[in-house]
């Protein structure tokens, strides 16, 4: 069972009991605290986000509204207090973590409806003398910093103001919730603000994440709470943010709070994998190799530091990436971890991405058997591949685009027929092909070598026209601005001119009526010889250099991104 049957399962199930109980008026058959908590307990656990959080939520409610009714019945009756508390249906701090937590799910993805009732959630405790624990903030705080509401770190930051307040009001005496405890603070709540501040997309977000970060200190040093101390958490926020700003001298700073972290003597703040690999970024976006180098050095050979692993090595083979001319460092440090993982460090297992971004490398190099080393690559991780891990395998789909991409860059013979290839094992492995996969297929039928035959280009040219009709007639695809510049591309490989000008006219007739003429495909129409389609746009031949796409009809560029 899954999403709304769970739900309505459960729902079926209350009813049934509650209606038994009605009729028989018999104590042990109603539903209790245990009861409802479990029917939440269940229903927020399904794999559906926004199921989980509004029928989660309705159970909770239902709850409340029982117990008022049954209250009014204990009154009437005026029945012992140890008989009510026995049977008791008072909803307690954890069924309204357990709703929360379920909310944040949805809240997580772009749910503002969701984020908004877990806001009414917590003010309804306070109503029902629930005071809301630190636990109860923190889910809402870490939700709205991964929400992508624009004002989100303002929003965290006013709830931090409200528990700071609660915990101070607490300390001094003055709190009406001494019946609850203290509120336990710790870092969680900074961190996830500081999270949504390095997240955002506000100017000056690291001076932000500062200022989060002294307020957290001040606050330690105000209350004496260890587990104010900032952990390496504190620190990735703060190096991301100073990334995102991009300010001068950003990587450097970046390394410094890296020695910081590496000197400090509390193992929640030493440096782990992630964020020796967030320096090595930092450097990568500077484009500073040796630096970035010099990180995985000192990792492999300093003994008082972690080893890297397949996170940093990921990382660096990223900013070999980034910058060209450094293909046989990506590459080498690529089978490194390959024999390193097959040697039983599983550390080292080479994840989907770095093999992907090998490829491309590959793909860019001027090696002539480019095709080849690709194709290695490609096998040496289908043979890493967990296929039974339906989670993982999306991280691999990227490979069987990037393997096509190289393919179209290629100047090999069958370029085409391996192509389709690729298609054809995508099917097999349970992965279904994209307009970004047809995309390359027809970039491949545009690209062919200058030596090609005859019969290889009639080949191309029928399958671009078959991938376009395929395109076109699919219920979920649909062609888009690139898959109509690639088919202008196709056209434009057909040596008759006559048969070439009637092609590019039936393509951009189609593309103008499918609302996806672009800047691009203008640029194409302008490469293209011996056509007589520019009548089409309103536009004269000699004028065909400064057309602006704002003077087209709007229709035609309706849908193009």
């Amino acid at each position: 069972m899954e999403g709304e049957s769970v739900a309505k399962r459960t729902e079926t199930l209350l009813h049934r009991m509650i209606q038994r109980y009605e009729q028989s008026n018999d104590r042990r058959i109603r539903p209790n605290q245990f009861t409802f908590g479990t029917a939440i307990d269940l229903v927020a656990k399904t794999s559906q986000p926004a199921v989980a959080g509004r029928e989660s939520d309705r159970i909770l409610q239902w709850m409340i509204d029982f117990r008022e009714k049954e209250t009014k019945k204990e009154h009437e009756r005026h029945e012992d207090k140890e008989i009510a508390q026995k049977y008791s249906l008072e909803p307690t701090t954890s069924h309204f973590i357990t709703v929360l937590l379920a909310h944040s799910k949805s809240a997580k993805n772009g749910g503002t409806v969701s984020l908004k009732r877990m806001e009414e959630l917590l003010m309804q405790m306070e109503t029902l003398d629930l005071q809301p624990t630190y636990q109860c903030f923190v889910i809402y705080l870490n939700a709205l910093s991964k929400s992508r509401i624009p004002d989100a770190p303002e929003r965290a930051e006013e709830v931090l103001n409200r528990i700071e307040a609660l915990i101070l009001a607490d300390d001094s005496g003055s709190s009406s919730t001494s019946n609850q405890g203290k509120i336990q603070i710790n870092n969680y709540g900074y961190n996830s603000i500081m999270d949504a501040w390095a997240r955002s997309n506000s100017r000056g977000r690291a001076k932000r994440v500062e200022a989060v970060f002294e307020r957290m200190q001040r606050f330690y040093e105000q209350t004496g709470n260890d587990a104010l101390l900032p952990d390496k958490f504190t620190y990735a926020c703060l190096m991301n943010a100073i990334i995102k700003d991009k300010e001068e001298g950003f990587a450097e700073r970046c390394a410094d709070i890296l020695a910081e972290m590496e000197a400090g003597d509390r193992p929640s703040m030493q440096p782990d994998s992630i964020t020796y690999g967030t320096v090595i970024r930092a450097f990568r976006t500077t484009q500073n190799i040796g630096k970035a180098e010099a990180i995985i050095k000192r990792m492999e050979t300093d003994d008082s530091i972690i080893d890297p692993d397949a996170k940093c090595y990921g990382e660096m083979i990223d900013c070999y990436n980034q910058h060209g001319g450094h293909a046989n460092s990506a590459l080498s440090i690529l089978e490194r971890c390959e024999k390193m993982y097959e040697s039983g460090d599983i550390t080292k297992k080479p994840k989907a991405k770095m093999y992907c971004i090998c490829i491309n490398i590959v793909g860019r190099s001027r090696d002539p058997n480019k095709a080849k080393s690709a194709e290695s690559i490609f096998q040496r991780c289908l043979s890493n591949m967990d296929t039974s891990n339906a989670s993982s395998k999306r991280y691999y789909f990227p490979i069987f685009n990037s393997l096509i991409g190289v393919y179209s860059r290629s100047n090999i013979e069958n370029k085409v027929q391996k192509a389709l290839g690729v298609i054809e094992k995508m099917e097999e492995l349970g992965f279904e092909p994209t307009v970004t996969t047809y995309n390359g297929i027809l970039s491949t039928c545009s690209r062919l070598p200058p030596s090609a035959a005859e019969k290889t280009k009639r080949f191309a040219t029928t399958v671009a026209v078959k991938t376009m009709r395929f395109l076109q007639q699919h219920q979920h695809l649909q062609p888009d601005s690139e898959s109509y510049n690639q088919m202008l591309f196709v056209c434009g490989t057909i040596k008759d001119s006559e048969e070439k000008s009637v092609a590019i006219e039936a393509v951009t007739k189609s593309c103008c009526n499918d609302g996806y003429l672009s800047r691009q495909i203008i640029s194409s129409l302008g490469q293209m010889s011996g056509a007589s389609f520019w009548s089409l746009l309103g536009v004269k031949r000699q004028e065909k250099r400064f057309i602006d796409i704002n003077s087209l009809d709007p229709a035609w560029s309706r849908n193009a991104k």
